[in-house]
């Protein structure tokens, strides 16, 4: 019986003096374990920022929306008219009705022409009642400089950082005046928001003004009294789904509907992260799947070179038959052989996948290699080795050894 260690020994010095052979044939193991690994990472850190900055819109936070899901996501602008169902002012007070709602917001979104100085541009306008706004989403909003706006405050503006820093050729600072709309309404820039980056820069590229003037700036937009969003929070201590589910019912009530055909949809937290995971989920395994591909093929080419590996060394073979190497023995050695293969493979693309997360993470995107996903690609990689070299293992164990002694 040949010891494991001295079985692995063998197996390198025969690798190492192949080496042009070997690398090229890992190559393709290289390239499959770098893409799954990478791309993994990658979808994993779509799905924690996703879910970071659904995080943000509260826990106790219920949105409501104007016909379906995907009719809003199919929307070409902001704040356009859904394909099915409105939403209007006297819904917020339908909503406030039920019990264990607290605060709420409808909400009016548009782009409007700006001006400042001798510029203009199209930037998106958000309105809303200040005071119940910033209860809402709490830390949400973080100031940089100036005040954050309240209800009694009328022809004010607070900016995102992009649209202070970056729109105009020169910076907007507080105290100064936007001409904003076709009658060039006067609006004061009372604060400035704290730049959010990746994931929030519609909040970055928009301006929130107080709900009455966004009303007046956006008219003959809108049909009267229309509102892009309701967004209202659940009061501390109550079931944000049961009151979700209540303020549904008496929606759809008022809207003349039985709830199965109503004609809006509610999104909480948690609805909104189940539905982002799905989908994140559906995406890793479908760009695994296409990884994998490229890994099947580096298995290929480990058969192949371990196939001519057996025909190189028959003569090889037959002089360890002859010293008394048994078949199972000959059969393990080229097997370790491959896995050697495919683990060092796993290993040079776990690294390199390494690297490309590091440089996407200095970037501002989250990707991490998980440990789970490195032990994960390893056992992959080392199986696909093992696998791919079975059938040429098995040719080689089944040589006769004289046979083999007389190859030439």
């Amino acid at each position: 019986m040949v010891p494991f260690i001295g079985m692995l020994w063998y197996s390198y010095r025969s690798l190492s003096y192949r080496k042009i052979r070997s690398s090229l044939t890992i190559l393709g193991i290289i390239i499959g374990v770098a893409a799954i690994v990478s791309l993994i990472s990658l979808s994993e850190g779509l799905n924690y920022m996703i879910t970071d900055m659904v995080s943000a819109f509260g826990a106790n936070n219920v949105m409501v929306m104007p016909g379906s899901l995907s009719s809003q996501l199919g929307t070409a602008s902001p704040g356009a008219s859904p394909l099915a169902g409105r939403l209007f002012e006297k819904d917020i007070d339908v909503i406030s009705s039920v019990p264990g709602v607290d605060k709420i917001t409808g909400i009016l979104m548009g782009s409007e022409p700006v001006k400042f100085k001798d510029e203009e541009f199209s930037i998106t306008l958000m309105g809303a009642h200040p005071d119940s706004l910033f209860d809402i989403y709490g830390d949400f909003y973080v100031l940089r400089e100036g005040r954050l706006p309240k209800d009694s405050d009328r022809n004010v503006a607070l900016l995102g950082a992009s649209v202070a820093d970056d729109v105009f050729e020169r910076p907007v600072s507080v105290g100064q005046y936007l001409y904003v709309g076709k009658d060039r309404q006067k609006l004061r820039v009372i604060g400035i928001l704290e730049k959010k980056g990746f994931g929030s820069e519609d909040n970055d590229n928009s301006i929130i003004v107080n709900f009455d003037d966004a009303k007046e700036l956006m008219r003959g937009k809108i049909v009267k009294n229309e509102i892009n969003y309701i967004v209202f929070s659940v009061a501390e201590g109550a079931d944000v789904s049961s009151v979700a589910q209540r303020a549904e019912l008496q929606l759809a009530s008022a809207h003349h509907l039985k709830a199965e055909d109503k004609d809006f949809t509610l999104m909480t937290s948690e609805s909104m992260i189940d539905q982002i995971n799905t989908i994140t989920g559906l995406l890793s395994v479908f760009l695994a799947f296409i990884a994998s591909i490229s890994l099947v093929v580096g298995g290929v080419g480990v058969m192949n070179t371990m196939y001519m590996s057996v025909m190189e060394r028959t003569r090889e073979i037959g002089t360890l038959k002859a010293i008394g190497a048994s078949n199972a023995a000959v059969l393990s050695m080229f097997i370790v052989e491959s896995g050697i293969l495919g683990l060092f493979g796993g290993l040079a693309g776990l690294f390199i996948a390494w690297l490309l997360t590091v440089v996407v993470s200095l970037l501002g995107f989250h990707a991490v290699v998980s440990i789970p996903l490195a032990l994960f690609a390893l056992g992959f990689s080392f199986s696909i080795g093992v696998v791919s070299g079975v059938l040429p293992a098995r040719r080689a164990a089944n040589l006769d050894p004289i046979e083999a002694l007389r190859y030439e």
